[in-house]
C-alpha cells in the first residue's frame, strides 16, 4: 500500500463540522517542524462535538478541502445576478405571450419568444436557488476566543505585556498577540479561509488577563514572501500561492491598550489605546476609533 503523500512538518487537523484547528504545534513557536511535535487529530470537537478531522498534513486532504471550500465560494456567489436574470427572463417570456395574444404578432416568433424566457428563467432559477440554498460557514478553518464580537464599551485600559514573546507567523515579527485573517476571492462579512489567534499570557499594568481575548487591533495588509510564512499556510491548509488577502494584527509589548466589553457577551476586546484614555474605568470617545 503506497503512503500518502504528506509534508515533513507539523500541521494541524480541522473538525470537518465547524472548521475548529486542533494544533500539534508548541505555544509561542507557529514553525515547530519536529517529528514529536506532528499528532493525531483528538476523539471529538472541543467546539461542537464532532469526531470526524482531516489531517491538514496529508496533501491529497488538504487539497480536496481546499478544492471544495472554491466550489462553495462559486456557488454562494452572483445572487443578485442571478435573481435579475430570473426577473429578466420573466418579462421576456411575459412579452412574447402578450404580444402573441394582444397584437396579433407572427406565433411562432412570440411562441419561441416565451419558451426561450421560459428556459433562461429557470436555468437561472435554479442557479439562484443552488446560491441561497449552499450552507455559508463563518470560518472554513479558526482558532480564536470567538468568531463573531462587536465592542460595546471601553471598561478599562493600560500597558500591555506578555508571559513570553511569540513570532507572527506571516510578518515574522517579535510580539506577545497575533491575529491572522485569510480570505479568499470571494469571502466577505464574517467569511474566512483561515482565523486564528494566539497570544503570551497577557498582563495588563502587570496584572494577568483573565482568559484569552480577543485581539481587535489595526489589520495590516501582508505577503507572503518568506519560507516561514509558506510553511505556516501549508500547515493550515491554505495555499501560500493562492490569490489571497491576508491581513495580521498584533500586540507589542508595553503598548498601551484599551479594554472593551464584547456586546455579543464573548470574552474582552483589546483595541489600541490613547494617551487620553485613563488606565481604569474611562468611557471610549471618538478619539478611539472603530478598526475592525
Amino acid at each position: 500500500m503506497v503512503a500518502p503523500e504528506r509534508y515533513d512538518f507539523a500541521c494541524a487537523w480541522t473538525c470537518l463540522s465547524c472548521g475548529f484547528l486542533e494544533l500539534p504545534l508548541a505555544v509561542g513557536d507557529p514553525m515547530r517542524t519536529e517529528a514529536a511535535a506532528v499528532a493525531t487529530g483528538p476523539h471529538r470537537c472541543g467546539r461542537c462535538g464532532c469526531g470526524a478531522w482531516a489531517d491538514l498534513a496529508d496533501l491529497a486532504t488538504a487539497s480536496a478541502l481546499e478544492d471544495n471550500e472554491r466550489r462553495e465560494i462559486d456557488l454562494r456567489s452572483g445572487v443578485a445576478l442571478h435573481a435579475m436574470a430570473v426577473a429578466a427572463s420573466v418579462c421576456i417570456a411575459m412579452l412574447g405571450f402578450v404580444g402573441m395574444v394582444a397584437h396579433n404578432i407572427d406565433g411562432i416568433l412570440m411562441v419561441s419568444t416565451a419558451a426561450m424566457g421560459a428556459a433562461w428563467g429557470m436555468f437561472e432559477g435554479q442557479r439562484l436557488r443552488v446560491a441561497l440554498t449552499t450552507r455559508r460557514r463563518r470560518a472554513y478553518r479558526w482558532r480564536v476566543p470567538t468568531q463573531r464580537w462587536s465592542p460595546a464599551a471601553a471598561i478599562g485600559g493600560g500597558l500591555i505585556t506578555g508571559e513570553y514573546e511569540l513570532v507572527a507567523p506571516i510578518s515574522g515579527r517579535r510580539v506577545i498577540g497575533w491575529r491572522i485573517e485569510v480570505r479568499y476571492p470571494g469571502d466577505h462579512g464574517d467569511a474566512f479561509a483561515l482565523l486564528e489567534q494566539r497570544c503570551a499570557g497577557l498582563r495588563m499594568d502587570g496584572i494577568a488577563a483573565p482568559g484569552e481575548p480577543t485581539l481587535d487591533t489595526v489589520a495590516e495588509l501582508v505577503t507572503v514572501d518568506t519560507p516561514q510564512a509558506e510553511q505556516y499556510l501549508r500547515s493550515r491548509g491554505v495555499d501560500p500561492h493562492a490569490v489571497l488577502e491576508i491581513r495580521e494584527r498584533v500586540v507589542l509589548a508595553g503598548a498601551r491598550v484599551a479594554i472593551w466589553s464584547d456586546r455579543f457577551g464573548g470574552p474582552a476586546i483589546v483595541r489600541v489605546g490613547c494617551d487620553r484614555c485613563r488606565a481604569v474605568g474611562f468611557v471610549g470617545g471618538p478619539h478611539l476609533q472603530d478598526r475592525r
